[in-house]
Order: structure tokens, then sequence, then C-alpha cells
């Protein structure tokens, strides 16, 4: 009788055991399943926040051309950018664009006729390691040239930090 206890004890340690190990390989599992949940919706919420910053900043009242008080799409007046940087160069200002723009890198480039002029619009970087850009055609309004003004073909960089 003794031994068929001993038995019957060493079966019921042995399913505990492989029981144990079953329940330890399903939370293994699952944590990888999450943690690659996790880093999608990271990855995903990191590209909604670049196109908010890039729509934020193609549409940035501050810097948009207009005519008679109406706004033309797509279209930066570079005497109003020239006021911007100034504005951006403040702490005052910086802080006051740090909210919308986060950790981004925004620069403008005339690309017709080619004078290889560039403007940093805003520069945070933050504690971030990489960027990716994205560049949006983007006319350029020189109200300074001629009677009527000059328009030129740029791109602007939007350069979003990333982890």
């Amino acid at each position: 009788m003794k031994k068929k206890s001993q038995i019957q004890m060493g079966e019921n340690i042995a399913i505990i055991f492989i029981f144990i190990l079953l329940v330890v390989g399903a939370l293994v599992f699952y944590s990888r399943v999450q943690r690659a949940d996790f880093e999608v919706k990271h990855e995903e919420d990191q590209d909604k926040e670049f196109v908010q910053i890039s729509q934020k900043m193609s549409f940035l009242p501050e810097i948009r051309c207009s005519q008679e008080n109406v706004p033309i799409e797509n279209c930066i007046d570079l005497t109003k950018l020239d006021k911007f940087t100034d504005m951006v160069a403040t702490s005052q200002g910086y802080l006051y664009y740090e909210n919308d723009l986060k950790t981004s890198t925004i620069t403008l480039e005339q690309i017709f006729p080619d004078t290889g002029d560039k403007w940093l619009l805003y520069n945070n970087t933050g504690d971030k390691s990489s960027s990716v850009p994205a560049y949006i055609p983007i006319s350029i309004f020189n109200p300074k040239e001629g009677s009527l003004g000059e328009y030129y073909l740029g791109v602007l960089i939007v350069g979003v930090w990333r982890d």
C-alpha cells in the first residue's frame, strides 16, 4: 500500500509540474504577442503624429500665402517666412510652436530656379535618435520681386524624430 501511494504522489507532482510548465509557456507566448501589438500600435501612433505635423506645417497661417485675405493652397510667402523664422528663433516663439510641432525638423528648400536657398523653419530633435523625412512640394511666393511678385517651386522637408 505504501508503494502505491508513493507512485500516486509522484504522478500528482509530475502532473502539477507539467501544468506549471504549460502556464509559464502560455504567459511567455502572451507577453510576446502583446509586445508585438504594442510595437505596431506605437509605430501607428508615430505615423499619425508625423501626418499631423506635416499638415500643421503645410497649413500654418503664419507663413501661408494669401490674396485679398483668401489663403492659397500649398504656398509659402517669403516675407511671412522671414518673420516666422525670426519669431521661432526666440525662446518664447520656440515654446509656442513646440506643442504643435513636437520633435521635428522642418526645412524649406527652393528647387526651381535652383538657387540653393534653404530655410530652417523649426528644429527640435529632443532626445530622439533618428528622423524620417517627408517631402511636400510647395510654391514659394516672393512678393518683393516684380510688380506682382514671383512664384518659385520648393519642397517642404518635414522630418519627425523617433526613438
